[in-house]
């Protein structure tokens, strides 16, 4: 899982080894700020997609 905003994704070495974007990005948790607590937390939304063609990838299944 990646999150949002990290300017270090592009470069990570595991997640380019994914040829398809969509599924790349199916893997970046998106910042939630209604989740959110001002000046303490910051929370992300990630869902996991088990089947069909939205499914999240795993690294046994690519």
């Amino acid at each position: 899982m990646y999150f949002e905003g990290d300017p270090l994704i592009r470069h990570d070495s595991i997640l380019n080894t994914i040829p398809d974007a969509a599924a790349r990005d199916r893997l970046v948790a998106r910042l939630d700020l209604a989740a959110s607590v001002p000046l303490d937390t910051l929370a992300y939304r990630w869902d996991i997609v088990l089947r069909g063609t939205r499914a999240t990838v795993f690294e046994n299944k690519l």
